[in-house]
């Protein structure tokens, strides 16, 4: 039985006794069979994009920033280790990471994808109270969104409404898609509906749908006279909702306000729904509004999400990153969608993100553009929109101008970007572009830029086994590389477990963690072969499932039988402590010129080394 208690940090595969606690009850076997259900390619790659290379799949890690793949899935062991920032575990383990989640939320996650059935769990009074809160959001969500439909198909209450989008060119198979309704004009009438369901006007206004009044003694719509938008989080529950007013009224768009399930810096508009295209494409360009997403999604730019308005947030970055390899930052022309887009540009550059900026004509939005000008004229102004790099120069000499002080305030604007830039040769060509820009001599920019740059981030460039976890100053220590190389060989190539156990090797080893680590990779082996996410399942440590996963994965160089054995042979050596003793000797006889004590110390480490083959 696993019963997870947070905060427990047991030392290696050892089981001690923990709390018993309902609320975190889950049967061992229940575990096993969730995990061996799991496909961790299929549930990362919701969050990751990831592209298959050999036996693996590489994708950006989504816990660093990285521009060159190094996070690496394992179909066959069903796990993961990211070679730049030294994450790595089995689908749970991701699960808790991306979410930031315990261990049993994990399972029934994973067990809810897949249709099994968990044991109910206990839950304290605070816990119930939640989750019900949550649930009952949710519910009155949807029958808010089915009234606002309702009300747009009713020919009375809903006709103006129609028409409004009728002249907006949304097609009926448009609003079916994104779920619009319509708000009636009225204080009352989603309210008295949802009371008469016998819903409770608390969890209603908890859910942001109506107001209470200022004497407090009775409530209002939120929305009223407005075309209403679901928001939809990738779960394709309804968790808010945005309405457009129909009409002079202000203001234009008001938005649900933030609840215990809609989180404005979370959510995407219209992504549950666009992101099969955006992952396709590899493309997604982000827009302001809903009806820009909605005319593009119309006229066949199915690969877009919406801001909502709102600022991009690391958040935000995140699910782009997860479904597109680019995007494209489409913003409207006027001095607000201008400041919009260099907020979102640094974002971009700072997350190692490829982005471009379309910043489109005086007056017009992508709704509009694209209703008149059409999705080809949209396309091609895609293809000739600046990279982010190129949109902040320019932006910047277009706000301080060409002026000796114009320049100099420039060049020290983009200081920081040109730092965040760790390619050398992209620094190089984007230091040329502004030499050219603002006609200052190369050279001088390269050195103040030069002056101004930052360390790289070096977590890229760690050495393959280079985990997190393992303690101590080891990079030094040549035995230590090969106990790794030792573990590592027993994870991936389980074939030589008889071998290593038979030379006691294991036994010898200097690092107590790689020892143990050892040990039970040869006490868990079911056959030939060893279940890896067994292995981290038995070990409560976060930092020593990192450690697993990194030797597991490997990097694809195969072993061979031959290989296996010249690395046995070479540990033997290097971990044998008369050897060594031995070996001084012939130093020391060497340095005093010694010949005869050489030959003798000679034969005898030739005989030891027969013996130890035998």
């Amino acid at each position: 039985m696993v019963f997870i208690q947070p905060g427990y940090r047991p030392f290696f595969f050892t089981r001690k006794r923990r709390p018993f606690s309902l609320a975190n009850y889950i049967p061992d076997e229940k575990v096993s069979q969730v995990r061996n259900r799991a496909d961790i390619v299929d549930i990362i790659s919701e969050v990751v994009r990831l592209k298959k290379t050999g036996k693996n799949y590489l994708g950006l890690c989504p816990f660093h920033t990285e521009k060159t793949p190094s996070f690496t899935v394992s179909p066959d062991k069903q796990i993961f280790h990211c070679f730049g920032c030294g994450e790595g575990g089995d689908v749970f383990s991701f699960l808790m990471k991306y979410g930031n989640g315990a261990f049993p939320d994990a399972v029934r996650q994973v067990a809810r994808r897949y249709g099994i059935d968990l044991p109910a769990r206990a839950l304290t009074p605070e816990q119930k109270k939640r989750l019900s809160q949550r649930e009952e959001m949710a519910k009155v969500n949807q029958r808010a969104m089915a009234f606002y439909s309702h009300s747009l198909k009713n020919k009375t209450i809903g006709v103006k409404a129609l028409s409004y989008l009728r002249d907006r060119g949304i097609t009926d198979e448009t609003i079916e898609a994104f779920d619009i309704g319509f708000a009636p004009d009225g204080w009352r009438h989603l309210g008295d509906h949802l009371k008469k369901a016998g819903v409770a006007a608390g969890i209603v206004q908890s859910a942001g749908l109506i107001v209470q009044n200022k004497r407090q003694n009775g409530y209002y719509d939120r929305f009223r006279n407005r075309i209403i938008f679901p928001i939809f989080d990738l779960g394709d529950r309804v968790v808010g909702f945005g309405g457009r007013v129909i009409g002079a009224d202000e203001p234009k768009y008001l938005n649900s306000p933030e609840t215990a399930i809609y989180n404005k810096r979370r959510i995407l508009y219209g992504l549950n729904r666009t992101r099969p295209a955006c992952r396709r494409s590899g493309v997604i360009h982000i827009v302001e509004g809903y009806f820009d997403l909605i005319t593009l999604y119309q006229h066949g730019i199915e690969n877009t999400a919406a801001t909502l308005g709102t600022a991009l947030t690391e958040d935000h970055l995140r699910l782009i990153k997860a479904y597109a390899e680019r995007a494209v930052l489409v913003f409207d022309a006027d001095q607000a969608g201008m400041k919009a887009a260099l907020r979102g540009s640094g974002l971009f550059l700072k997350a190692g993100i490829d982005a471009r900026v379309l910043v489109l004509p005086d007056g017009q939005d992508p709704d509009s553009f694209v209703r008149e000008s059409g999705a080809p004229a949209f396309e091609a102004a895609v293809k000739k929109a600046p990279g982010i790099v190129e949109f902040i120069i320019d932006a910047a000499i277009h706000r301080y101008g060409k002026s000796v002080e114009g320049k100099v305030r420039v060049i020290s604007e983009l200081e920081p970007m040109f730092a965040t830039i760790d390619d050398p040769v992209a620094r190089s060509l984007y230091i040329r572009l502004l030499s050219e820009r603002i006609e200052v001599d190369e050279r001088a920019i390269r050195e103040k830029m030069t002056r101004a740059s930052v360390p790289v981030d070096r977590r890229d460039r760690r050495e393959p086994f280079a985990e997190p976890g393992l303690k101590g100053d080891r990079g030094v220590s040549r035995a230590f590389k090969l106990e790794k190389l030792i573990v590592a060989m027993l994870l991936q190539y389980p074939e030589m477990i008889p071998d290593v156990e038979k030379s006691g090797i294991i036994d010898r080893f200097s690092d107590l963690e790689l020892q143990a680590l050892g040990r039970s990779v040869i006490e868990n082996r079911h056959g030939s072969g060893v279940d890896i996410s067994d292995l981290m399942e038995k070990s409560d440590k976060p930092e020593l499932k990192k450690t697993i996963a990194a030797l597991a994965i490997g990097r694809d160089d195969g072993w061979s039988r031959k290989g296996c054995l010249q690395l046995i042979e070479q540990y033997q050596k290097i971990s044998d402590p008369d050897r060594r003793q031995i070996i001084a000797k012939i130093k020391a006889a060497e340095a005093a010129g010694d010949h005869e004590t050489v030959a003798r110390l000679l034969q005898l480490q030739q005989a030891r080394g027969q013996r130890q083959k035998t």
